[in-house]
């Protein structure tokens, strides 16, 4: 179902794809799916280290699917999805641009 969407850039070992409110009816729920996995992330580093970085510009979450179902890796990037709740009153993000990687056999 996630493929699709066109790609915005491509490479031999990805593609991006961007989601926009406006086309995408599951796309609330997707942020908040992204927003709480990567909250989950941080309070077990928080839990196992006891301090925690918070995700940078370009660090990736990543969803690994299962090779026979999906065969993809989906490259999130929380901090711009944080840094829109820090700075703004206006809500969810409008956009979200993530990366699809096959997942290496």
């Amino acid at each position: 179902m996630l493929d699709q969407f066109s790609p915005l850039a491509q490479s031999n070992d990805y593609f991006e794809v961007e989601y926009r409110e406006s086309e995408h009816g599951f796309f609330p729920e997707l942020i908040r799916l992204i927003i709480s996995l990567s909250s989950v992330g941080i309070g077990f580093e928080l839990h196992n280290s006891g301090t925690v970085n918070p995700y940078a510009r370009n660090q990736p979450m990543v969803i690994e699917g299962k090779q026979s179902i999906s065969g993809l890796e989906i490259h999130c990037f929380p901090y711009a999805l944080f840094q829109h709740f820090l700075v703004s009153d206006a809500g969810l993000p409008k956009t979200m641009k993530i990366l699809k990687k096959p997942i290496s056999p």
